[in-house]
């Protein structure tokens, strides 16, 4: 009796970590989200560049999106390709990540927010402040150049063929249309297709694909 009470004891004691820790989660899950939310709110207050809503922005965005994953795609599955390596699944989607985030506390729905807000505060940084600064200073060519190279060296890693052309892709459409809006949905969806891809595409590699 004394050990079946002990057991009955360490699983209450267990199942009670369990549900701290998965509350935990949730408030830090929520708290990052109101954080980029904040986040958004001051850059847009504060951004050269606005965002008007229309029909047609968001359709190039969505455009742009499913456009650069799919190139991205292309270009990680050569570059694999090439390289013959031997267990080519898992190195491709190693290579395929663009997505440097470990989203395990957030919900579905909440990933996709956050992937979301990130992006934004990305394009905001990249393609209205920095992209604006450098189109005073130099040519829409070179500034798109720049904002290439500053882009790939934010992330920081292997993939810089695929960040360095969204990059100049995103950049042109910014001076193109002179609204942050479908780079926003552009590289939202971009990320969303990339996550989605990598979690239930390729589950069964049992690779550790967040990097």
């Amino acid at each position: 009796m004394q050990r079946l009470s002990s057991v009955s004891y360490l699983s209450k004691e267990n199942k009670f970590h369990i549900l701290k820790k998965k509350k935990i989660k949730r408030v830090f899950s929520i708290v990052i989200i109101i954080l980029l939310i904040v986040i958004n709110g001051i850059l847009y207050v504060f951004s050269p560049i606005t965002i008007f809503f229309s029909i047609r922005n968001i359709i190039l965005g969505v455009m742009t999106g499913v456009f650069v994953f799919f190139v991205n795609f292309s270009i990680t599955y050569l570059i694999t390709f090439f390289r013959k390596k031997i267990n080519r699944s898992a190195k491709f989607i190693n290579n395929l990540s663009i997505l440097d985030l470990d989203l395990i506390s957030f919900s579905l729905i909440q990933t996709f927010l956050v992937i979301t807000l990130l992006a934004s505060v990305e394009e905001f940084i990249f393609r209205s402040f920095l992209l604006s600064f450098f189109n005073r200073l130099f040519s829409p060519l070179i500034s798109i150049a720049v904002n290439a190279l500053l882009f790939y060296l934010f992330h920081f890693n292997k993939k810089v063929i695929e960040l360095m052309f969204m990059a100049i892709v995103f950049s042109a459409i910014t001076l193109y249309s002179n609204n942050l809006l479908s780079v926003i949905v552009a590289h939202s969806l971009n990320n969303i297709m990339v996550y989605v891809y990598k979690k239930y595409l390729f589950s069964k590699t049992k690779v550790d694909i967040i990097e």
